[in-house]
């Protein structure tokens, strides 16, 4: 009999806690810049930074919204994944170093945060 592991697993948490990061990233280091520009030259990020952020977004998200959907059956998180998916790797991959790249990247943050809220959430149903 599958017992699936109670709410928060492992994987929707560092899904959570990575998208949480993601937006302090987006968010709050940009602004700390502007109100301390000395601040820049300590807090600065590779060009790489997001390309490695999508590179564990991308198979750490399929692995706990597969869980997920094999222990409560529902589609929703995926639904509501995809589209935060799609918007962090046109952000880091189509639109880099514009002023929507934070847009997309934002939303595609929240996005999956809403997702593996869901997706740790949802009743976990027992398969025979």
């Amino acid at each position: 009999m599958f017992t699936p592991p109670t709410w928060p697993s492992r994987y929707d948490t560092a899904a959570v806690l990575a998208s949480g990061l993601c937006l302090v990233h987006c968010l709050l280091i940009p602004a700390l810049m502007l109100l301390l520009p000395a601040l820049a030259a300590w807090l600065a990020v590779p060009e790489s930074f997001h390309l490695w952020m999508l590179a564990f977004a991308l198979p750490s998200s399929a692995l706990a919204l597969y869980l997920g959907k094999r222990a409560h059956r529902r589609w929703t998180p995926i639904a509501i994944a995809l589209p935060g998916l799609l918007a962090l790797a046109a952000g880091a991959l189509l639109f880099h170093g514009l002023a929507i790249e934070t847009l997309l990247t934002v939303f595609g943050a929240l996005g999956l945060t809403v997702a593996h809220i869901l997706n740790g959430r949802y009743p976990r149903v027992c398969k025979s």
